[in-house]
């Protein structure tokens, strides 16, 4: 038997980013159909924990740490004795990429920055990773008067997001002189 039913639609997109959750709610809405009297709509009418709402909300957490805070100063000590120039930008593109040491794909191939060529790339440890960086950048970034944040999207590093990202860690280390 056929019965005409009115179904209450949310659709949701909750994100998980290093520095937060956003959950972006679109408006319920209904919605007929006919379903048979025996079926049961698969449907998911809300989310616990997350309250319906806004456009955009952002649920703040304590800042992220390090997966591995001593990892993490290897790392920066490395950066800090190659001839990267702008240290503290680029460090803070390893934080974004690989989600604070976290992200379990880039680490697993020891690629801090996301590299890839048709894939992802694969390095035999981390500073093998930081030495291609200090080549790419030798090789692309020419004009030191360029600012590094605009020069990273011109390389299409990222997207035009990237530089607010980047501006956003909160990475405290100075490099010895």
């Amino acid at each position: 038997m056929l019965v005409q039913k009115h179904i209450k639609v949310t659709l949701a997109l909750v994100l998980f980013l290093g520095n937060g959750i956003f959950f972006f709610h679109h408006s319920e809405r209904s919605i007929s159909q006919q379903v048979r009297s025996n079926d049961t709509p698969r449907l998911v009418n809300h989310i616990e924990g997350l309250p319906a709402a806004q456009s955009v909300e952002t649920f703040p957490t304590a800042p992220p740490q390090a997966s591995d805070p001593t990892l993490l100063a290897s790392i920066f000590e490395y950066i800090c004795a190659s001839q990267i120039l702008h240290k503290d930008i680029v460090i803070k593109q390893v934080i974004w990429e690989t989600g604070w040491l976290k992200g379990k794909f880039l680490m697993s191939k020891n690629n801090l920055f996301g590299f890839r060529a048709k894939q992802y790339l694969s390095f035999s440890s981390w500073q093998e990773s930081v030495d291609y960086y200090q080549n790419w950048q030798k090789t692309h970034y020419l004009d030191p008067k360029e600012d590094y944040y605009q020069f990273l999207v011109r390389m299409k590093f990222s997207n035009s997001n990237y530089p607010a990202h980047l501006k956003s860690i909160r990475y405290t280390g100075t490099c010895a002189s």
